[in-house]
């Protein structure tokens, strides 16, 4: 147990309200780590649910750990042979592969750092992790959208993308505007408040909890806009183009193949990299958007009622599953794409070998 933040086990009532109205912590729907509530009910979970902290924590480490190797070997493919300079598509995924590992290697530490920091968390270091935490999770979802406007042009109107074909480090650009852009509501409405007025921490007995302030979105009129806002356009507006532009493609393939206006093979190769696609997408749906709507109904206090037990369940639930979200991936495109498992397979032996010359060589000497 960190001593910033040392739990006693008798139950006691938060401090009574000045002024503010109660804060909710965290938007597990942007960044997914800036987690000050979650964090605070794993901390308590250590005396008042050791049987879910027991199992909370490894499965949390080991989703990040593999997350981080999954993530790897998609990188690492798409780094071999230059894969990801085939198409947009390709590229998009080497990005969000490297935007995951950059969450889990460098914004990860730096969240838990911050809050399990004995000296508290400062407003601007809040508003400064809240901005990298959020708009690298809403660049995840805006290349995937990005992705499937890629397939649309060169499904649907395939010369006319062939002429204007834009620059990918454009693309890159845009998908960063948009993802900062989106992201600014919560660098506006996210405060520095004492560990006893999260709701959280309702019913916790801490040393130095009173004085200690994190990171949190508040449960006023500003917090709810963000949380409702970051669902609009970082989650529901992307979902719908995807499922739109997906939908038409399905439809235009299918078309094509029945007038026999495209050889079969190459329809059916089509089909399936859009299969693959959509698998991708709706693997990003299931973790991201309920993460999203627990952030709106936590924003708006709803949770405030329910007990300990009941809000750690459920938020660690969404939590892990967030955490699985890009596990999916790796085995998707393996499955979908033989170029890829070929290459994955041929990347990992080259490494053994390599390492098994090096050792040879080190004996000779």
């Amino acid at each position: 147990m960190p001593k910033a933040m040392e739990v006693k086990t008798h139950s006691c009532q938060p401090d009574v309200e000045t002024g503010k109205s109660k804060s909710e912590g965290n938007n597990e729907s942007e960044g997914d780590f800036h987690n000050t509530g979650q964090i605070i009910l794993l901390i308590r979970s250590y005396k008042e649910a050791p049987v879910s902290f027991g199992t909370i924590l490894p499965v949390y480490i080991v989703l990040i750990v593999i997350g981080i190797f999954v993530n790897g070997a998609v990188s690492m493919v798409m780094l071999r042979g230059k894969r990801f300079k085939k198409n947009a598509s390709n590229f998009f995924i080497f990005h969000i592969t490297l935007t995951e590992l950059a969450i889990r290697l460098v914004l990860l530490p730096l969240s838990l750092h911050s809050l399990l920091s004995t000296e508290g968390t400062e407003i601007f270091q809040c508003k400064i992790l809240t901005l990298l935490s959020n708009t690298f999770s809403s660049a995840i979802f805006v290349s995937l959208l990005a992705i499937a406007l890629d397939r649309y042009c060169n499904i649907i109107y395939p010369m006319k993308c062939l002429k204007k074909k834009r620059k990918l480090l454009d693309l890159v650009f845009l998908v960063w505007l948009y993802a900062v852009v989106i992201t600014c509501p919560f660098v506006v409405s996210v405060e520095t408040i004492s560990v006893n007025e999260i709701p959280e921490a309702k019913g916790m007995d801490c040393v130095n909890c009173t004085a200690r302030k994190l990171c949190d979105i508040p449960q006023n009129l500003m917090g709810q806009l963000s949380t409702i806002s970051y669902f609009v356009f970082a989650f529901l507006l992307p979902v719908t183009v995807i499922f739109l532009l997906y939908t038409r493609i399905a439809i235009c393939l299918h078309k094509r193949s029945n007038n026999g206006m495209a050889q079969k093979v190459a329809a059916r190769a089509k089909s399936k990299a859009v299969r693959m696609l959509i698998l991708t997408v709706f693997g990003y749906m299931l973790s991201l958007g309920p993460a999203a709507v627990y952030a709106m109904v936590r924003s708006c206090g709803y949770l405030n009622g329910m007990s300990f037990g009941s809000i750690l369940k459920a938020s660690w639930a969404i939590k892990l599953v967030t955490l699985a979200s890009s596990l999916g991936n790796p085995v998707i495109y393996s499955y979908y794409n033989g170029d890829f498992r070929k290459e994955f397979v041929k990347s990992c032996f080259s490494r053994k070998n390599n390492n098994s010359t090096s050792f040879q060589s080190i004996e000779l000497k």
